[in-house]
């Protein structure tokens, strides 16, 4: 019975640390959608993805360079 106890709590630990994990998943996920409907909004001239993270690149014509966004 002591066994078939922690079996449980087991399985109720490792499904509640699964459904955090894809609750984080799914608030990136809209997130990054997001982020592209703003870049759509906005036109921004370049959009570098580097591993994980998102960098925002927008074209600056006075001073002829780029501007990063972070």
């Amino acid at each position: 019975m002591f066994w078939t106890q922690e079996v449980r709590r087991s399985r109720d630990v490792l499904e509640a640390e699964c459904s955090r994990s894809i609750d984080v998943v799914r608030r990136r996920m809209n997130l990054s959608n997001k982020l592209w409907e703003i870049l759509k909004e906005k036109s921004l001239d370049q959009v570098s993805v580097t591993k994980a993270s998102l960098r925002l690149v927008e074209y600056d014509e006075a001073n002829e360079d780029y501007k990063i966004f972070s």
